[in-house]
């Protein structure tokens, strides 16, 4: 009820900020012909035996004749109660066709507004993808499947005209911007993703980690992942406290090295990281508390028996460290496990 009461309250403020409007004083002006036109009516109308024999009559036949239902249980008769009668419907209609295209208006502005990325997005938990370059696409198609949310993105770019894609949101501006970082949500997202952009590795990796740094001062949690042209400036995307560093160059030729080695290699490395669904992918899932502690051996056979994937790395998530290749008569003191499967698996 109270919840009810202040948004009433607020409806009501934003209408007295804006009583001097064109609208209001359209609305104002049905108003005061209306009451005119009614008094006109109770005086000829109502001393007459006719189906108008009161107030609560006159109201009852206004709201009927403005929204045009016209019940036709009530009619005026004189030829004073028919004249004002005219005015009344000629005076609704034209006000209402004046709304309507204010209204028209209004929401064309607003969804021109959201294309060109001028609006603030209102989203919590949402993934912020920083700068749009020639990966961007590829890279929400992708979160697609993996987030299962496709209209939880919204991008940051200062050189797109309008936005890109029409099932995310766009917001334009510096992504190194604090007040752009704001209408962006970055205060309520779970995730940023800042790709580089510009052929100058110096200047486009001083863009990632001033725009990290801004990230991280508006939202202590949110996990950050960065592409990195130079890996000699890891150091700084580090110091700007960025989770996850991603070196695009040295990934690309150590892609490049294993084909030259053996092009076979190339299709399992794609295989693992498509998205396609009919594909195997690496997933970092939780390990089930029955199998802490456990021989290696042990959680290969219940996972593959039980859940049909492949464990193929152990992780300890508090002292960070991650065993790849475990032994496999050895136990490991982990709560994560990196697994080969079609789906992610969901433990029981």
């Amino acid at each position: 009820m109270f919840k009810i009461i202040f948004i009433l309250r607020d409806k009501f403020s934003k209408i007295a900020k804006y009583k001097e409007s064109s609208y209001f004083i359209c609305l104002l002006f049905l108003v005061i012909v209306v009451l005119l036109l009614d008094v006109v009516i109770y005086i000829f109308e109502v001393p007459v035996d006719n189906t108008i024999n009161s107030f609560s009559d006159i109201i009852w036949w206004n709201v009927v004749t403005l929204t045009t239902v016209g019940y036709g249980d009530m009619y005026p008769t004189t030829l004073a109660g028919k004249l004002a009668t005219i005015l009344i419907m000629l005076s609704g209609i034209a006000t209402l066709a004046y709304l309507l295209s204010g209204l028209v208006e209004y929401v064309v502005d607003v969804n021109q507004k959201k294309e060109l990325g001028l609006l603030r997005v209102k989203m919590d938990n949402h993934i912020v993808i920083c700068n749009w370059n020639e990966r961007a696409e590829d890279l929400i198609n992708q979160l697609k499947v993996y987030e299962g949310d496709y209209e939880n993105i919204v991008i940051i770019d200062n050189q797109l005209e309008q936005r890109p894609l029409k099932d995310i949101e766009f917001v334009k501006g510096s992504p190194s911007d604090v007040q752009t970082l704001k209408k962006a949500g970055i205060t309520k997202a779970k995730k940023a993703v800042i790709l580089a952009r510009g052929q100058d590795k110096s200047s486009a990796d001083a863009s990632t980690v001033l725009t990290s740094l801004a990230i991280r001062s508006l939202n202590q949690k949110i996990f950050i992942c960065a592409e990195i042209l130079d890996t000699n400036n890891v150091v700084f995307l580090k110091n700007a406290q960025v989770d996850e560093i991603i070196d695009i160059n040295t990934i690309i030729s150590r892609f490049i090295a294993q084909t030259a080695y053996d092009h076979k290699l190339l299709r399992v490395l794609n295989e693992l990281v498509s998205n396609d669904k009919k594909s195997c992918e690496i997933y970092r899932v939780k390990l089930p508390r029955e199998l802490k502690e456990k021989l290696y051996s042990d959680i290969v056979k219940n996972l593959k028996e039980n859940y049909d994937c492949l464990p193929i790395a152990l992780e300890n998530s508090e002292k960070d460290y991650l065993i790849m290749n475990p032994e496999y008569n050895k136990s490991y003191d982990a709560d994560y496990c990196f697994v080969i499967s079609e789906d992610k698996p969901e433990f029981a």
